[in-house]
């Protein structure tokens, strides 16, 4: 996992858009702090 610091707040949509032009791979998985992970995930 990385962390991408922004210089500024911008905001959650512009914050998540930023961080998906650093991934890796064809899939990504959000979580925001309310969302439970099931442990066969």
């Amino acid at each position: 996992m990385d962390i991408i610091q922004l210089a500024e707040n911008v905001g959650l949509g512009r914050a998540l858009n930023e961080g998906l032009k650093y991934c890796k791979y064809s899939y990504v998985a959000r979580m925001d702090t309310d969302d439970i992970c099931h442990k066969a995930f």
